[in-house]
């Protein structure tokens, strides 16, 4: 605490008076603003609680009273009408007849209920049976069909209810209600009726009593299920109540629903099995107390102002240079170091505004003498990656002269002309395309006709023993890709993967393209590269003891990685006995796209 206030002893003056006011104004605002605010929160949320039971206690009864209507009219419709005795039947001797007469005289009952009740859109009867009779007010509205109702509607829960109402949802428009019926001489039973009661006759019990503005209002049948609701919010913070709790009788809880807190009262009606639930999210609760409270915002904004204007009347002559330092601190963070601070004054102010312009004049030449040897860094290491490439692809050129001209000697002496003058013919046009140092970048299809004269040269030492096989999309023939980057890798999968094979071997070279990339794969069916030699999808580098290594699979690697980033070069993949997979990556590029 000491430490802090000797802080504050060392402030300026203008300082000083400035946050002692601003303290002190915050403190007893704070203070007063929590308090009211906490308790006129709770006032709110009292009140709502006592508004809730009355609209609670008050639409219970009125939605009772509806039902009670509905269902006494349904069940004196019933007992007036004879349509227990045709729900009465013996289901082996019944006939065509007898249907049809049962079926149209429950259609007349259904259509004279729905007349009489214009919140009736349909009614549906299941015999024991389980045979329906279904009707809609509607034409134009389809129908349930038998296998919905059966899911929707339970027989036996319907008999269980014992004459009272069974509630399902259905859709937007319509909630199902059922009942038992039960036969007027026997009291047996005789099947259930179920009415499709429009959504709008409930929407008028509540309306006029809620305000969907704070609060909303849920149905919920016996099961817990929706089966309407004021507002869609409404609606989704019921389900996921139900989820979470059972239903009871009666309560008020206050929960947190999507980081947001909220308030609800659950009510079940005496004899309807339906539960009303009416729910308030209380920031919207709150609101007309935030507009309470805007009032005392405004006071303490106001009396800020005060504060903030007599601390500048009190030290007005103190801030002039202080603005100007400030000005150009800033422009320095930005990168700008050519203005300067002309100081009207040389007090302390005015000395440190000479301090920072010196400092300024002693970064912007640190910088410059930075940058020029940045560029300096830059060109060596250019130069260094070309005199390192030359190298690289210095070093492939004679690699592969010594074994062919090996080769056409032996066959010299073991054939006859004609097998060493195609020899000789395949290994004068490798050695022009390749020896050439005209230009380092080709086309692919040039690269490919290269790599098919040293295929021939090796066909003509092989025989039959070795097969080639070129797929490639001809659009990507034109690219500009390096010189001899193809026959070391088709070289590297003779040497290492056919010839130690019996038999027969095959290479497959295929070209596509991958987003904006080049995707050059040589297969071949050879004894592949043991594990060990594996690292990284790159054969391990070591240094060459006897006869070929695999110094042309890394020779081109760097090739690939100094003319076009790490993100390109070459992939291994290999299984003993089964083959490799070299994966050539570099940039698709065409003539006059770029210099390459």
């Amino acid at each position: 605490m000491k430490k802090y206030w000797k802080k504050f002893l060392n402030l300026k003056i203008r300082d000083k008076i400035l946050y002692s006011n601003l303290t002190i104004i915050l403190l007893i605002f704070l203070v007063l603003g929590v308090s009211i605010y906490r308790f006129s929160g709770q006032l709110a949320v009292d009140s709502f609680k006592t508004y809730s039971s009355k609209l609670m206690n008050q639409l219970s009864m009125n939605l009772s009273s509806h039902i009670n209507d509905l269902g006494d009219f349904a069940a004196a419709q019933y007992m007036n009408s004879a349509i227990s005795e045709y729900l009465d039947y013996d289901s082996k001797k019944d006939s065509v007849k007898k249907q049809y007469s049962r079926k149209k005289y429950i259609e007349s009952y259904a259509y004279n209920l729905m007349n009489y009740r214009t919140e009736v859109k349909m009614v549906s009867v299941e015999d024991s049976h389980g045979c329906f009779y279904t009707n809609m007010r509607e034409l134009e509205d389809l129908a349930p069909s038998s296998e919905k109702l059966a899911e929707l509607v339970s027989y036996d829960q319907a008999v269980e209810a014992r004459g009272r109402l069974v509630w399902h949802a259905y859709d937007e428009k319509m909630i199902l209600a059922s009942r038992v019926l039960y036969d007027r001489n026997t009291m047996q039973t005789a099947g259930i009726m179920t009415l499709g009661v429009d959504k709008r006759f409930f929407e008028e019990i509540y309306a006029g009593i809620s305000d969907n503005k704070i609060n909303g209002l849920v149905l919920l049948d016996q099961d817990g299920n929706v089966l309407l609701s004021t507002n869609d919010e409404s609606r989704a913070f019921a389900e996921a109540v139900i989820k979470k709790e059972k239903l009871s009788q009666e309560s008020d809880r206050e929960i947190y629903y999507q980081f947001q807190k909220y308030i609800y009262s659950l009510k079940k009606t005496q004899k309807d099995n339906l539960y009303i639930m009416n729910i308030v999210n209380q920031e919207r609760l709150m609101s007309d107390t935030k507009e309470i409270f805007r009032p005392f915002l405004y006071a303490s904004a106001l009396a800020i102002v005060l504060a903030v204007i007599l601390s500048g009347l009190l030290s007005s002559t103190m801030s002039k240079n202080i603005k100007l330092l400030l000005q150009k601190i800033q422009s320095f963070s930005k990168g700008d170091f050519s203005n300067r601070i002309e100081p009207d004054t040389r007090d302390e102010i005015g000395e440190l505004s000479i301090e920072f312009n010196k400092m300024s004049d002693e970064i912007q030449c640190l910088l410059e003498d930075i940058a020029e040897e940045k560029l300096k860094n830059k060109d060596a290491e250019i130069k260094a990656l070309q005199s390192e490439y030359d190298s690289l692809q210095a070093k492939i050129n004679p690699h592969f002269l010594y074994n062919t001209l090996e080769s056409i000697n032996s066959m010299a002496k073991i054939d006859g002309e004609e097998e060493i003058a195609r020899a000789i013919q395949l290994l004068g046009n490798y050695l022009r395309d390749t020896i050439s140092r005209e230009n380092r970048f080709i086309t692919l299809g040039q690269e490919l006709e290269n790599v098919m004269d040293y295929a021939g040269i090796q066909q003509i030492v092989h025989g039959d023993r070795l097969q080639f096989e070129v797929n490639a999309d001809e659009i990507l023939l034109d690219a500009i890709v390096p010189k001899l980057i193809l026959q070391p890798l088709v070289e590297n999968a003779i040497v290492h993967g056919l010839e130690p094979k019996c038999g027969k071997g095959r290479i497959e070279i295929e070209i596509k393209c991958s987003n904006k990339d080049l995707c050059i794969y040589i297969r071949d069916d050879g004894v592949g590269i043991r594990p060990d030699r594996l690292e990284n999808n790159m054969i391990v580098e070591q240094e060459k003891t006897s006869g070929h290594s695999h110094v042309g699979i890394w020779t081109v690697h760097k090739r690939l990685q100094i003319l076009y980033g790490e993100e390109y070069g070459i992939m291994v993949e290999s299984r003993e006995e089964e083959g490799t997979t070299i994966l050539v990556k570099l940039p698709i590029i065409f003539e006059g796209d770029e210099d390459v």
